[in-house]
């Protein structure tokens, strides 16, 4: 929700029968896959401050953005209020995390290598993180992943660079590595 709203929703009834999730019955409560990535500290920093934010874990974080990316926001609504219900049922309301972006675009300068772009725009790529994620999710993932012809931990790190460092900056990103592997013929690798 935009923190300086100025009025509440219009809407009135059940906008989940406007927009009915595309997803109802897909069980996404079991992480009984894993995916290994190696994240830089500026995404690091990044995620926790959503964690900050939200008090929620990285992994739930992580969890969240890319179920957001696979899915979609809506889908992504529609999950948080299945879960709700079930654990109203139980008596045992917990809070799930909210969408929100952070960023600012950087300033391009000359870098003599891709791996140079990279550090640059996103810190250093020093820790290695194991996910626990729902299958479904993971197999999605694989998919778009192999679909944009890279491996999975590079997508999904330009994944997250979009989403938790904003669109600027992602594309001040790419246009200067795609300008110095240009120059010295490397290929694209996020």
């Amino acid at each position: 929700m935009w923190p300086f709203a100025k009025r509440g929703s219009r809407f009135l009834g059940d906008a989940a029968t406007r927009s009915p999730s595309a997803m109802n019955g897909t069980d996404f409560n079991d992480n009984d896959a894993v995916i290994k990535l190696w994240l830089s500290e500026r995404l690091l920093a990044a995620i926790d401050v959503l964690c900050a934010e939200h008090d929620a874990s990285r992994p739930d974080v992580l969890r969240w953005m890319l179920f957001e990316h696979a899915y979609g926001r809506t889908e992504f609504a529609h999950l948080r209020r299945q879960a709700r219900e079930t654990l109203e049922r139980r008596s045992d309301m917990n809070d799930i995390c909210l969408s929100t972006r952070s960023g600012r675009s950087g300033e391009a300068a000359s870098f003599p290598t891709p791996r140079a772009v990279h550090q640059h725009f996103l810190g250093k790529s020093n820790q290695d993180v194991k996910l626990t994620l729902p299958a479904a999710l993971r197999r999605d993932l694989e998919a778009l992943a192999a679909q944009s012809g890279q491996p999975l931990s590079d997508y999904l790190r330009g994944v997250l660079a979009r989403q938790l460092l904003g669109e600027g900056h992602y594309q001040s990103w790419q246009d200067e590595l795609e300008r110095v592997q240009q120059e010295t013929g490397t290929h694209n690798q996020t």
